[in-house]
Order: C-alpha cells, then structure tokens, then sequence
C-alpha cells in the first residue's frame, strides 16, 4: 500500500487517486499542507493515511 518514490516523499493510494505527503527533515514526520496549514501526521508510514482522513472535515 505504501510506496516511497523518493526520500523526501510518500505516496499513497487511495479511492484510485494518489496522494502525497512530504517528510519534514528535521522531526522524521510526515506532513500534508492543506487549506494553508500543516499537519504533521507521525512518523510510521501506516497509520498516515488514518490520521489524514481523522483530519479532513466531512
């Protein structure tokens, strides 16, 4: 489920889409920018996506 293309990103499948989280180099987590702010979600590749769908509104 979870690829990594580059060091600096994670890339993962979801709803046939892809969608890109980038790693913060100074903490080891990985984050997403959305509607301006930045959301760290951890730094286990698994439970990224858990935590971002936690964090959208409905």
């Amino acid at each position: 489920m979870a690829t990594k293309e580059q060091s600096s990103k994670l890339t993962l499948e979801y709803r046939g889409g892809k969608i890109q989280f980038g790693l913060h180099k100074l903490t080891g987590q990985n984050r997403k920018k959305h509607r301006g702010k930045t959301l760290y979600l951890g730094s286990s590749p698994d439970g990224v996506l858990d935590q971002w769908l936690e964090n959208q509104p409905t």
